[in-house]
């Protein structure tokens, strides 16, 4: 028989692994203990007890201890532990009650239960070597006193055959005894509905009171001697902060400032007076200004204008060769 994972049960007993590992294991357990007591009544009722003594146990072991835990609690049950010497066996397995109580039950964990020789030795509570030993001593012989495997073989098909071709009768008293554990088990705390206390959470509550109109006005006449304040409060500073140069702005009351701000008046700056406008006049040259102021006068005679005639002085005769002079004088000037 297969061990199963180590996961600890904690569920209660309606939980699916519980109920599995018992819907797996009655057939088995109902088969060797008749077997081994020769009775079908005693049979049952030493299958009722293991199970009911089983199913408590369980909830806080490991699901790899259940299997040992289970046969180890039927085994001890003194129904098959002492049997009693009124039982009845099948024709085919008449071999059973040829042996000792001891050696019946070894057989049966062996060829009935599935159980291998370590586990079974844990389940009679032996070593692993007394196990074998009686295993050993309950194999069927032949006429020579020899191990007989083909009888061995038939043997364990036989109670095999028992567990699968179990009669409806037995089932459905497997099943009473399976509904009767799940019905007499702890069962889990139910939650109380949460209607009723919402309703008594509601019928607790008290209609809010309501406000005389006295009340209202002096609620509102208090707020707004609280603003009237708050706002002289703030016009005052600011006045005090634009008055006070160069001193510290105060911090409003219950506010600490790392930083603050400071206010200083700027001094006058002295600038220079301003330069005199520079001259825009042109610097010209004194002989350039003498020709400059003659400018007319030279361009008629350029153009070939006879000479005026000084009237004050005596005229020369001939005037045309210092006008002819002048104007050559004006052009190397040029």
């Amino acid at each position: 028989m297969q061990a199963s994972p180590a996961v600890t049960a904690s569920t209660p007993l309606t939980s699916p692994a519980l109920a599995a590992f018992i819907r797996g294991i009655e057939r088995r357990a109902l088969v060797v203990a008749e077997y081994q007591t020769g009775e079908v009544l005693v049979a049952e009722r030493a299958v009722a007890v293991a199970m009911r003594a089983f199913v408590p146990a369980a909830v806080d072991q490991p699901m790899s201890e259940w299997p040992l835990q289970f046969w180890r609690l039927l085994s001890s049950t003194p129904q098959l532990r002492q049997p009693a010497d009124e039982g009845q066996w099948p024709q085919d397995l008449l071999h059973l009650p040829g042996l000792t109580d001891g050696q019946r039950l070894a057989l049966l964990l062996r060829i009935g239960a599935g159980l291998d020789e370590a586990l079974a030795a844990q389940v009679l509570g032996t070593e692993v070597e007394a196990y074998c030993q009686w295993l050993a001593q309950a194999c069927p012989r032949d006429h020579q006193g020899q191990p007989d495997a083909q009888a061995w073989r038939g043997l364990a098909e036989a109670v095999q055959a028992r567990v699968r071709e179990l009669s409806p009768e037995r089932q459905a008293q497997l099943e009473r005894l399976r509904e009767s554990l799940v019905s007499t088990g702890p069962q889990a705390p139910q939650r109380e509905p949460a209607v009723p206390v919402m309703q008594a959470e509601r019928r607790e509550r008290k209609p809010p009171a309501t406000r005389s109109p006295l009340g209202q006005w002096l609620w509102l006449l208090t707020g707004a001697a609280l603003l009237a304040g708050v706002a002289w409060a703030w016009l005052s500073s600011s006045r005090e902060s634009t008055s006070a140069a160069g001193t510290e702005q105060p911090a409003p009351a219950g506010l600490e400032v790392e930083n603050p701000v400071r206010s200083e008046n700027l001094q006058q700056l002295e600038l220079p007076p301003p330069a005199a406008p520079a001259s825009v006049e042109p610097v010209v040259d004194p002989a350039q200004a003498a020709l400059l102021e003659q400018a007319d006068f030279l361009a008629w005679v350029a153009a070939g204008g006879p000479l005026p005639v000084d009237e004050s002085n005596e005229q020369p005769r001939n005037p045309a060769p210092q006008a002819v002079a002048l104007a050559a004088g004006v052009a190397q000037a040029n």
